[in-house]
């Protein structure tokens, strides 16, 4: 009985959704006209998701149809909406980019719309993440990777950057977790940064998918259990599998030999070569009878090569510069922060 009214709901809601998007596309510039209308629809998709007393059973074509009228509603409140659909296929004609969150004000250039995280698809928020990290990846010149120059930030500021935008990214992922107060709301959030994790580790984005599953595995993201209770399960083993990756278990086993097997265009996870170079490094250069210690050469130049390789093709990505300013500058919570937004939003011991 509880399942019969469970699998009626959705169908009900179902409705709903596709009756306002048949709306939206059909007449937006009628409805626009109308306060009431809009006051209304607006509530509607503020408070739809934290309303939903269950986000395990809401199906991804129902979430998919809310996050297009959730898009919708952001462009028509103060943009041009029936330009909305087709500025997208002019203008980026054959570019996975994000997809309308970018519509043109009244003065004709092109502006951001405040949007939250789960109206961005995981694919288009990967995308922008791709660019943003190659870009500071092929920035690294080769002398920060030799003579262990990356242990000392003045002689490896490239390298350095690089490693700070770990550990942003990992604070972004755990803020933007941590900014809905609801728990249903979260575990949303929770499953959206899972699927752009997977999204990063198929473009070989490896450097960013390990950001967001340390930032999954953050002490204050962790222990919200009401939250994390109510991810689906596949989404669940899809963050297990992603874990297992990164498993430092056998010196990376899992992660060389997915790197290995990568093509280009590829961000590798930067932290493996301090651990490998530093390993060489202490071995001596001239080996009995002053012979070269070609083994050791030859490594080295390897890792370098390949470090050279990755860094000279970039992803073939349209960049939105609005939102890779957003990505470097949004505020993002210090672990400190981030553990009492978390104990605020899931007390220790409270059920619910």
């Amino acid at each position: 009985k509880d399942l019969e009214d469970q699998t009626d709901t959705i169908r009900l809601r179902m409705r709903i959704l596709e009756f306002l998007r048949s709306w939206l596309k059909d007449f937006a510039d009628d409805l626009k006209q109308d306060p009431n209308f809009m006051k209304t629809l607006r509530n509607f998709t503020d408070t739809y998701l934290e309303n939903s007393s269950n986000p395990a059973v809401v199906t991804e074509k129902e979430t998919a149809v809310f996050v297009f009228l959730t898009r919708v509603m952001a462009i028509m409140e103060t943009h041009t909406p029936e330009k909305m659909i087709r500025r997208r296929s002019q203008k980026f004609p054959n570019s996975p980019m994000m997809r309308p969150f970018l519509a043109t004000n009244n003065s004709g250039q092109d502006a951001i719309v405040s949007l939250t995280i789960l109206e961005l698809a995981p694919s288009d928020i990967c995308a922008q993440l791709c660019l943003l990290h190659h870009a500071l990846f092929k920035c690294i010149p080769r002398g920060e990777f030799l003579q262990k120059n990356f242990d000392t930030p003045k002689l490896s500021p490239a390298f350095t950057a690089m490693v700070d935008n770990f550990n942003e990214t990992t604070a972004w992922v755990g803020t933007e977790i941590l900014r809905p107060l609801k728990s249903n709301v979260r575990a949303l959030v929770i499953a959206h940064m899972i699927k752009t994790a997977k999204h990063c580790k198929q473009t070989n984005n490896f450097h960013c998918c390990y950001a967001i599953i340390a930032g999954l595995n953050d002490a204050a993201i962790s222990r919200l259990k009401l939250s994390w209770e109510k991810v689906t399960r596949k989404k669940m083993l899809t963050y297990k599998s992603l874990c297992e990756l990164f498993d430092m278990s056998h010196n990376f086993k899992a992660y060389r030999d997915t790197l290995a097997a990568a093509n280009p265009p590829v961000v590798p996870y930067l932290a493996i070569y301090p651990k490998d170079l530093t390993a060489l490094e202490e071995l001596p250069n001239y080996l009995e009878g002053k012979v070269i210690n070609l083994d050791k050469m030859r490594t080295l130049t390897q890792i370098v090569s390949q470090t050279r390789e990755f860094q000279a093709r970039g992803y073939p990505f349209q960049p939105v510069n609005e939102w890779t300013s957003y990505l470097r500058t949004c505020q993002k919570f210090s672990k400190e922060e981030a553990f009492k937004v978390s104990l605020e939003r899931e007390p220790r011991d409270k059920k619910k």
